[in-house]
């Protein structure tokens, strides 16, 4: 995570060295300074994701693999404080990548940057966390929780949504559609996604789609994204994968419009 998140500040200093610099304001200036003002925002949150949550995490997981000392009291306070921000900066970081895709889907490289990982990481905010009251989850009366996950690594930091109260009900009762079918629906997608028909967890088998979310067949993409993750919910993708995507966006901008 903190290599990539070097990587991309080293790309934004160096493009605004040029692009920022005093000159004629053009339209090829005035879009570069706007792409590269989103960007020192996501470098911001990002700072405060290395240097403030994922540490929490690591302490988090030494804490509850040994026995808790009486020194430990501070850090523990400090740790949670700490893990309860990385959960909003988290949360931000999809705001941001989202306003990101849509400026460039909307720039002069329209068409010309691919966007589909940028497309698929939004896939947990537009569902999740935007327009969460309209998923069949939240017709269905379901609540999605707001608990998070770590592990192995404990950069592999992950915001939780499944219904987890009502437990593997999810997959059986009628009130959140999941009764029509999910799971033997979610068969036709194994020979598109590694490792989906091995798996036996139906929440690791939702995580793997979503991962894989670009691989599908563009038939099967509207009912996975409304109905499959919009009543059984995601676990985000960890920071580090959201930081790589939008590095690798910045480059092929770079690239296509020859900065």
């Amino acid at each position: 995570m903190v290599d990539v998140s070097a990587q991309l500040r080293r790309l934004v200093e160096r493009l605004s060295r040029k692009w920022d610099a005093t000159g004629r304001l053009t339209s090829k200036r005035a879009e570069v300074q706007s792409l590269l003002g989103l960007y020192r925002d996501v470098l911001v949150i990002l700072d405060r994701i290395t240097s403030e949550g994922l540490p929490a995490t690591a302490f988090m997981d030494d804490y509850m693999r040994r026995q808790p000392q009486r020194s430990d009291a501070a850090d523990l306070a400090a740790a949670r404080t700490f893990i309860a921000r990385l959960a909003v900066d988290v949360k931000s970081l999809y705001h941001w990548t989202y306003a990101i895709e849509d400026f460039l889907a909307h720039s002069s490289v329209m068409g010309q940057v691919d966007l589909s990982e940028l497309n698929r990481i939004s896939i947990f905010r537009h569902k999740l966390m935007v327009h969460h009251g309209r998923t069949p989850m939240r017709r269905g009366g379901q609540v999605a929780t707001s608990a998070q996950t770590w592990g192995p690594d404990p950069e592999n930091f992950r915001l939780m949504t499944h219904p987890i109260l009502r437990g593997a009900s999810v997959w059986r009762n009628r009130s959140t559609g999941a009764w029509r079918g999910h799971r033997q629906r979610m068969a036709r997608l194994n020979a598109f996604v590694p490792g989906l028909k091995a798996e036996g967890n139906l929440w690791e088998k939702t995580d793997l789609i979503y991962r894989y979310f670009n691989r599908l067949p563009s038939t099967e993409r509207p009912w996975v994204r409304n109905q499959l993750f919009g009543t059984v919910g995601l676990r985000s993708d960890p920071p580090v994968v959201v930081a790589l995507a939008l590095l690798e966006a910045l480059k092929d901008y770079k690239r296509s419009r020859r900065l």
